[in-house]
């Protein structure tokens, strides 16, 4: 019996409906372009409907994303020069407010329990409480931060930086900076651009994926052991790829992919096999780039059930009969 809802009306008894179940997204992300600026969700596993949570977001370009996983809340940064905010969507009512900062970011990450807020711009990484109402620069000595994930079981953060080639660690104020990792050395001098990062608790490894060396990577949390997991182009027809966003769901790696005619999630296990396209995003000229999960976001549009008015029309069928009882 999917989609079995209980309603209390405000006469003290239940009421019990039957409605379709809700479509919902574990995985949710930004996509931003000519053609579409929204906050998309789809439901894994199986590649599902890819679906608006907030059709047109505040500001012109969102970029990065990160949500309160279990409350719901998708928080997601604007990479536009005449607004530069990070949005909140709350969980519950789904109200869309700005929780405004100074400057344009890209990288966003939400610590689940201390209710923090983690984002990179340009040089700096920053700490914030959720609703921004604090602001800390904790890290102000690298070149272009960008994607950043958090450590929450030994208080760390991971970040990449695009312009040295390189993957940070802190600890959560910013202490302790090392360079654990050079993509560039690792690739033999070429240039790289380590961009979107994830960090698997399990397994204590480093993910990241790389738009000008095309490979999604993995590394051991003090940056030994470098493995080569998966040649991006392999899955998108050979061409050069863009890859943003990089997340783990459930035993698996997603990744935003932005390159024209091959823009979508794409997925792979965690040795970087069984790889291909998770789901296609559309339209083309707009690209997916940060990249969440989530617990579960209802789709909009879908039955909703107004509990007080039902509930009241039962209370009214049920004093006829007792009144049409009462004079047999």
């Amino acid at each position: 019996m999917s989609g079995l809802s209980f309603c209390r009306s405000i006469f003290g008894f239940f009421l019990v409906l039957f409605v379709p179940a809700l479509a919902h997204a574990d995985l949710v992300w930004s996509l931003s372009g000519v053609d579409k600026d929204a906050i998309q969700g789809a439901a894994t596993p199986g590649g599902g409907q890819v679906f608006d949570i907030v059709p047109s977001p505040g500001g012109v370009s969102p970029f990065g994303i990160a949500t309160d996983f279990d409350g719901g809340d998708i928080f997601w940064s604007d990479f536009t020069s005449g607004t530069a905010s990070i949005f909140r969507r709350d969980g519950v009512s789904g109200a869309i407010t700005s929780q405004g900062i100074t400057g344009l970011s890209f990288g966003l990450a939400y610590h689940q329990g201390n209710d923090e807020l983690f984002w990179t711009r340009g040089g700096s990484v920053f700490r914030g409480a959720e609703d921004l109402s604090s602001q800390t620069e904790i890290i102000n000595s690298v070149s272009n931060a960008h994607g950043i994930a958090i450590d929450e079981v030994n208080g760390r953060l991971f970040f990449t930086d695009f312009s040295d080639d390189v993957i940070y660690r802190s600890n959560l104020d910013g202490s302790d900076l090392t360079q654990v990792f050079d993509a560039r050395s690792a690739n033999g001098g070429s240039n790289t651009a380590p961009r979107g990062i994830a960090y698997d608790a399990a397994g204590d490894h480093v993910y990241f994926v790389d738009s000008t060396s095309d490979i999604l990577g993995r590394i051991d949390s003090d940056g030994s052991n470098f493995e080569e997991l998966l040649d991006l182009t392999t899955v998108i027809g050979g061409e050069s790829s863009s890859p943003f966003g990089l997340v783990i769901d459930d035993g698996r790696l997603y990744w935003s992919e932005g390159r024209s005619g091959q823009r979508g999630i794409y997925s792979a296990d965690l040795d970087g096999s069984n790889a291909g396209l998770f789901l296609a995003t559309s339209p083309d000229n707009s690209s997916p780039l940060g990249l969440a999960t989530i617990a579960s976001v209802p789709e909009p549009g879908s039955v909703t059930v107004l509990c007080a008015a039902i509930a009241a029309s039962g209370w009214m069928r049920r004093r006829k009969m007792r009144r049409a009882s009462s004079m047999e």
